[in-house]
């Protein structure tokens, strides 16, 4: 076989390769992504519209909210501290897709302007990442 036609092949395969995996991790999650209905949601809602049960006593520290934006593939902010019982959203204002994985949890495809939110209940320090783009990176530092 001619050496020339051999790295032909070579390219081509490498070629095939590299396009088919740009498909599987990028183009197809946005293609085939389910969008959450989060409108009976409201993270903003005042404490006064919460069940009686659901209002901090005094002497308790209020639940919080802390947003993280997804912009030019980074988070901001990438690293947070709150307590036990906070929120973090993470919302994409990036052009492509992301999706939030950390230990005991992955968020679902967040195309452009989706969200996801996660309460963390216990103490730590959580690092979290982007499974479609793993150099994304950051992380929660959970209070007890």
């Amino acid at each position: 076989m001619n050496k020339s036609l051999l790295i032909g092949i070579i390219i081509l395969l490498a070629l095939i390769l590299i396009i088919g995996l740009v498909y599987y991790f990028v183009l197809m999650p946005a293609k085939y992504s389910v969008p959450v209905d989060t409108s009976a949601v409201n993270l903003n809602s005042p404490a006064s519209s919460l069940p009686s049960s659901q209002v901090p006593s005094a002497g308790t520290t209020a639940v919080k909210t802390v947003n993280v934006t997804i912009a030019n593939f980074v988070f901001t902010p990438a690293n947070i501290s709150i307590n036990a019982g906070d929120t973090v959203k993470w919302t994409n204002d990036d052009q492509v897709p992301h999706q939030i994985s950390m230990l005991g949890f992955t968020s679902q495809i967040l195309n452009t302007g989706d969200s996801y939110s996660y309460t963390f209940t216990t103490g730590g320090i959580f690092d979290y990442k982007c499974n479609i783009h793993p150099s994304m990176t950051g992380n929660v530092n959970v209070k007890p």
